[in-house]
This record gives structure tokens, C-alpha cells and sequence, in this order.
């Protein structure tokens, strides 16, 4: 149940429409909005707080996804499970979803944050069924 609301989680937070352009729009340099936001910061702080939630909406999945299949009980196998999720998402949003940027620079951070889900489940072993 836990490992459901892990993946639930990132898709509503993901694929809900925002105000805005209907355009879809899609940015395939990495850090490129980063980049505009520290050259110009008067335009707001979204695109500096984008790079923590970004981060933080996969380490919930990449932590019990070890913990609820064997077979994804290799740091690899679950940055894989990360970035083809934030691909998939990055995907419909472009496709689907009215007002969002797919993005490349969220694939990169979702799977950084897969990355540290794992590695802090992996450093609790000894206390988890995946240190086992």
C-alpha cells in the first residue's frame, strides 16, 4: 500500500494541469530553466524550488520499492525504475497535459532522488527486510 501511494504520489503531483499556456512545450537542455532562474532571479523562486521536489517526489518510491520486490534490490535496477517513470511522466505531459514542460532536467533530478531512496534504504539494511 505504502509502495502505491509512492508512485500515486509523483502522478498527481505530475500530470495535474496548470494554468496556463495550452501549448506543449517541451525543454531538452538540461538545467536550462535552472539557469534562466539564477540569471534572472526577480522572475520568482518556482524554478529553485522545482529542483528539491523534483528530487523529492522519487525518494519515497525508489525507499520501498526494495522493500516490496527482491528483484529490484540493485541501485541500478532502481534508478532505471526512476527514469523510466520520470520518462513516462515527462512523456504524458507533453502529450497530455495543458500547462506543463516536459523536461529534461526532471528526468535527470527524479532519478538523482531514486538514487538517494535507494542508497538510504541500502544504509538501513540491517533494520529493513532489503538489507536481508
Amino acid at each position: 500500500m505504502v509502495l502505491v501511494l509512492a508512485i500515486a504520489v509523483p502522478l498527481i503531483v505530475t500530470l495535474w494541469p496548470l494554468p496556463g499556456s495550452g501549448a506543449l512545450r517541451l525543454n531538452l537542455v538540461p538545467f536550462a530553466t535552472l539557469a534562466a532562474y539564477l540569471a534572472s532571479p526577480d522572475d520568482g523562486i518556482g524554478e529553485l524550488v522545482n529542483v528539491p521536489v523534483n528530487v523529492l517526489l522519487f525518494v519515497p518510491l525508489a525507499f520501498f520499492a526494495p522493500l516490496a520486490s527482491a528483484s529490484l534490490r540493485r541501485w541500478w535496477k532502481v534508478a532505471l525504475l526512476g527514469l523510466a517513470l520520470s520518462f513516462a511522466i515527462e512523456a504524458a505531459q507533453f502529450l497530455f497535459v495543458p500547462g506543463r514542460t516536459a523536461d529534461t532536467t526532471d528526468l535527470i533530478l527524479n532519478t538523482v532522488g531514486a538514487v538517494i531512496g535507494y542508497a538510504t534504504v541500502a544504509a538501513l539494511g540491517p533494520w529493513t527486510r532489503a538489507g536481508s
